[in-house]
């Protein structure tokens, strides 16, 4: 594809990709990835806040 509308792409290595902008919720699930098994987050949203509350992340 010539000129996307996302930009040129390009090889992060994963060491620098939290250098990155991104939303939190791939932020806090991104390294998961790379781990064994897989994971389940649940999060709780604070509507007076208008944000994420209470989040737990189980791993099997």
């Amino acid at each position: 594809m010539s000129n996307p509308p996302e930009g040129t792409p390009t090889w992060v290595e994963i060491k620098d990709v939290n250098d990155l902008p991104m939303q939190e919720s791939i932020r806090r699930r991104f390294p998961l990835f790379f781990e064994d098994g897989t994971f389940e987050i649940q999060v709780q949203w604070d509507n007076e806040k208008d944000t994420a509350g209470n989040i737990v992340t189980r791993i099997t």
